[in-house]
């Protein structure tokens, strides 16, 4: 048996994806947070001085990058979700539709004509 997804419901599934894509935002914010945190970092005149102002500025930027790349993957995520869930709803819908239509095509094809096609 393959498998296969299911979706009990549908609108819950599209609000949670709604949110999950919001939770973006929150990842942005606690980036800016921290970025402005780090920016306000000023080492003592100790030895090494040159070395802690590169460390942070080279964490600064990798927490930019991660963070860029964290909300972007949590807001696709939750797009998709949304997706899917309209996906589904609108396929069942058109299913349930197909299913309750008396279809003319079932029928013989060649029975309209009198006569056969040569095949």
């Amino acid at each position: 048996m393959a498998p296969f997804y299911e979706v009990d419901d549908t609108t819950v599934t599209h609000a949670a994806g709604q949110r999950l894509a919001a939770l973006s935002g929150d990842v942005q914010t606690a980036k800016s947070t921290l970025v402005t945190a780090l920016e306000a970092v000023t080492p003592g005149t100790r030895h090494g001085v040159g070395d802690v102002t590169v460390g942070v500025d080279a964490f600064q930027t990798w927490a930019v990058q991660t963070a860029n790349a964290l909300a972007n993957g949590v807001s696709n995520l939750g797009n998709n979700t949304s997706k899917g869930a309209k996906t589904v709803a609108q396929t069942s819908n058109e299913t349930t539709a197909l299913q309750n239509q008396q279809s003319v095509l079932n029928r013989d094809v060649n029975s309209t004509s009198g006569r056969r096609l040569a095949v």
